[in-house]
C-alpha cells in the first residue's frame, strides 16, 4: 500500500482526516476527547525506516508498544493540541492546551 496525499474535512462540528492510498482511501475521525493521564509520549520516527516492505507480499502493519517503543515518556503532562519542536535550542513547546485539563 502506498499513499499519495492527506486531506482534512470538517462538517457539522466533526473533523476527519483522509489518506489517499493505492488500495483505496483511509478515513479517521478526529475527536475533541483527550486521553487523560497518558502523559507525553516521544517516538523516534527513524524507527519507521526499519520497517521493510516487500512488494510481492501483503504488507503487515507494525504495531508499536506505547511503553516499550517510545523514546521518552513524561507523566503529568496535560492536554495539548500539538507539539512544536525548536531544534536549535533542544526545546519542545505544547500548543493549543487548555489550563486545568489533563
Amino acid at each position: 500500500m502506498e499513499g499519495n496525499d492527506i486531506w482534512g474535512w470538517a462538517q457539522d462540528s466533526r473533523e476527519f482526516g483522509l489518506v489517499g492510498q493505492t488500495d483505496g482511501t483511509a478515513f479517521v475521525e478526529i475527536t475533541k476527547h483527550e486521553s487523560p493521564d497518558h502523559g507525553l509520549q516521544i517516538f523516534d520516527l527513524t524507527k519507521l525506516l526499519e520497517v521493510k516492505k516487500q512488494w510481492w507480499k501483503k504488507f503487515t502493519p507494525v504495531v508499536y508498544d506505547i511503553y516499550n517503543d517510545v523514546t521518552a515518556h513524561f507523566d503529568g503532562f496535560g492536554a495539548s493540541h500539538n507539539i512544536v519542536a525548536y531544534e536549535e535550542v533542544d526545546m519542545i513547546f505544547a500548543v493549543g492546551g487548555r489550563e486545568g485539563e489533563n
